[in-house]
C-alpha cells in the first residue's frame, strides 16, 4: 500500500508492505513488514531538501533440510533438530538519509547525510563439533555525500563532468553463542570489523566526427570486414589454383596472405 500528497512547497510519499505466512512445512511460519516515506521540500525552482526514512522487519522460522527418504515419506515435515533448537532467523534495518539539492540548466550539486542500522539474530544447527550456533550480528553505517555534477561545453565539445566524496565508515559486530534448545548458551566466537570509503570522480568527453571523415571511417571498416571473410572462406589450395591459371611467379598463397597483411596495416 502506498500513497503521496503534494501540498504548496512540500510533498510526501509512503508504502508500507506486509507479508505473513504459514508455509509448506512445519516450522516454517514467516512475517515481515517493511515500511518507507520520503518527505521533501522546494525552497526554489532550483534547491529542494529530502528526507528519507526506511524501516524493514522480518521473522523467519527454518524449517531446515531432509533426507530423500524423508522427503519422499512426508515433504511438508520439518528436520526434527529445527523444532527441537528452534532455528529461526529474525532481522532488522533502520535507514535515515537527508539530501540537499541545487540544480542549474548546466550544473547539480547534492549534499547529504545517512546512517542505517542492521540487527541479524541467526539460531541454527549446535553440536560439540559443529559450534556455529546462535549468531548475533549488528552493524551502523554513518556517512555522507557531496556530488557535483557539470554538463557545461569543454573546448567547444559536450562533456559530462562529475566528481564527489562519499566518506563513510560501517562498524560490525558478531558473536556466536551455543544454542541449547532454542536458548543462548555460552559465547563459541566473536567478531568484529570496520569499512570505509572515500571518494569518486569520473569525466566523459563526447565529440562529434566531421561527416567526410566519418564516411572515409566506414568504408575502412567495410574493407576490413570484406578481407576478414575472404580470408576465411578461401582456403590455400583455390588460392594456388588460381595463380597457376594467370601464372604467377610468385606462390598465389604467399602472395595473397601479402596482400591481406599490407591492407590490414592500413
Amino acid at each position: 500500500m502506498s500513497g503521496g500528497a503534494v501540498e504548496g512547497l512540500l510533498d510526501q510519499f509512503g508504502s508500507i508492505g506486509f507479508r505473513e505466512r504459514d508455509g509448506f512445512r512445519e516450522h516454517s511460519r514467516e512475517d515481515t513488514e517493511i515500511l518507507f516515506a520520503d518527505l521533501g521540500y522546494k525552497f526554489s525552482e532550483q534547491v529542494e531538501n529530502r528526507f528519507y526514512l526506511t524501516l524493514d522487519r522480518t521473522n523467519r522460522n527454518l524449517p531446515g533440510g531432509l533426507t530423500k527418504s524423508e522427503m519422499e515419506d512426508a515433504p511438508s515435515q520439518a528436520n526434527p533438530l529445527a523444532i527441537a533448537e528452534d532455528w529461526n532467523k529474525e532481522w532488522n534495518y533502520i535507514r535515515l538519509a537527508d539530501k540537499l539539492s541545487i540544480r542549474t540548466e548546466e550544473d547539480q550539486f547534492d549534499a547529504g547525510a545517512f546512517w542505517f542500522h542492521r540487527d541479524l539474530e541467526h539460531r541454527g544447527f549446535f553440536s560439540p563439533d559443529f559450534r556455529q550456533g546462535t549468531e548475533m550480528f549488528y552493524s551502523d553505517n554513518f556517512g555522507g555525500n557531496l556530488n557535483f555534477v557539470s554538463r557545461r561545453e569543454l573546448f567547444g565539445r559536450r562533456n559530462l563532468f562529475t566528481i564527489g566524496l562519499n566518506p563513510q565508515v560501517e562498524n560490525e559486530q558478531s558473536q556466536n553463542y551455543e544454542n541449547l534448545f532454542g536458548h543462548t548458551g555460552a559465547t563459541t566466537a566473536r567478531g568484529e570489523g570496520i569499512s570505509l570509503n572515500a571518494f569518486h570522480c569520473t569525466s566523459k568527453i563526447s565529440f562529434t566526427l566531421h561527416r567526410g571523415y566519418r564516411s572515409w571511417l566506414e568504408r575502412r571498416r567495410f574493407s576490413r570486414s570484406v578481407i576478414s571473410s575472404m580470408s576465411s572462406l578461401v582456403t590455400h589450395k583455390a588460392i594456388n589454383q588460381i595463380g597457376r591459371i594467370f601464372g604467377d611467379s610468385i606462390p598465389s598463397w604467399e602472395r595473397f596472405t601479402k596482400s591481406i597483411a599490407k591492407h590490414r596495416r592500413l
